[in-house]
């Protein structure tokens, strides 16, 4: 017998009732809206603009698709992003993650997923994925571009059939691409 909604519980092979998904799945997407808003925030903080709004746009999806990713570059932030080659932005926040799942299968992780996704719903193949889950840092995921991208000690490479992959916290990320951050503006 499995836990149900509180107060009961569930019969094998039972589902929850479609109350109680509408609601886990209204709290989970709050939780990414907040989490999407926290990366715009930081970016946004790290080349001196106070507002969020006036650098980033969080998208709307279109069907299970986010053909611009989680939050779009605008204004100045989309010429300092994209000049510097960088491409489309995922904002995760989940439980489920854990470091083991790069090292025991890269490209069955949870993050390598929303990667690959990103990548086909942009039709592109440099998406970034902005990640955490609670009481971690912020981590970035993205492609190794050899004689492109700019590395310094902090980072995890991840090596899967295809592809290199780097992780790095997001303030690294950010320091080793943008040195000097408000003579870009």
């Amino acid at each position: 017998m499995a836990l149900g909604p509180i107060g009961t519980s569930l019969v094998e092979g039972e589902r929850l009732p479609q109350t109680l998904k509408a609601k886990i799945a209204a709290k989970s997407r709050a939780i990414g809206s907040n989490y999407e808003r926290d990366v715009a925030k930081k970016l946004s903080s790290y080349f001196g603009i106070s507002n969020w709004q006036d650098a980033f746009f969080r998208t709307k999806p279109h069907g299970h698709a986010q053909p611009d990713g989680d939050i779009k570059p605008i204004n100045e932030m989309r010429r300092i992003w994209e000049g510097a080659g960088l491409g489309r932005i995922e904002c995760k926040r989940r439980k489920e993650w854990s470091f083991s799942q790069f090292f025991k299968n890269p490209e069955k992780s949870y993050v390598y997923g929303y990667w690959d996704k990103s990548n086909k719903d942009t039709n592109t193949s440099n998406s970034f994925v902005i990640f955490t889950k609670p009481g971690t840092p912020d981590l970035v995921f993205y492609a190794y571009e050899k004689n492109r991208n700019q590395m310094d000690d902090t980072c995890l490479f991840i090596q899967t059939a295809n592809n290199t992959f780097v992780i790095q916290t997001l303030k690294a990320f950010l320091t080793s691409h943008f040195p000097d951050s408000t003579s870009l503006l």
